[in-house]
């Protein structure tokens, strides 16, 4: 019966480790997501500091920032499609915003009318929602983004950021409890810690 005490307990804390990663509701996750994110803006930002444009390097992370605020989860392809079209959007919200900063009346109706859009376009989802309202923030604060002898250096550094963000999130950290590869193990690891198990109580079993 000794060698049963042992066997448990290294196979309560199996199922428990267990259960900690191939869970689809733990919590988590946001500890990994924020991880991803501190990953994605640091690196920008020492960059730019380290080449002496620290303003430069603030901007390409906050395209960054942006990008990933538009990741609601789900499966990997819609995934894709969703931070795709969220980069498409805030290219297009940057671009609109160095329109607006020509004039007082082009700021007023601008904004209005990018932010009622991006209001109706919520109701087609979570991840059409969040675009636009991360849309509508820069179209809002376009006013302090531009400078316009440098118009086309800052969009070129949105641009790389919305694309180092979908770097981060579609290649470099695709793998998620949830997915299917970490259930398959979680699987095997099942099975294998019942032939853990089976051994354990054997042991103290005469004839077996």
């Amino acid at each position: 019966n000794s060698g049963l005490i042992p066997g448990s307990k290294w196979q309560n804390a199996w199922r428990a480790f267990l259960s900690l990663y191939s869970g689809t509701d733990i919590k988590e996750l946001a500890l990994a997501e924020g991880l991803r994110a501190a990953v994605g803006i640091a690196i920008p930002i020492a960059i730019g500091l380290l080449a002496n444009h620290l303003v430069w390097g603030n901007l390409c992370a906050f395209g960054t920032f942006w990008v990933l605020s538009c990741d609601v989860g789900g499966a990997y392809r819609q995934k894709a499609i969703n931070l795709a079209a969220s980069s498409l959007a805030i290219i297009g919200a940057f671009i609109f915003g160095g329109w607006l900063i020509e004039s007082v009346t082009n700021y007023i109706i601008g904004v209005f009318l990018w932010v009622s859009s991006a209001a109706l376009i919520g109701v087609a989802g979570n991840a059409a929602a969040q675009a636009g309202l991360v849309s509508s923030t820069i179209v809002v604060t376009s006013v302090v983004l531009f400078v316009p002898s440098e118009f086309s250096v800052r969009l070129l550094l949105c641009l790389i950021g919305c694309c180092w963000a979908l770097l981060l999130s579609l290649a470099l950290w695709p793998l998620r409890p949830y997915s299917p590869l970490f259930k398959a193990l979680s699987a095997s690891c099942g099975k294998l810690a019942d032939l853990a198990d089976a051994f354990w109580s054997g042991t103290g079993t005469p004839k077996r």
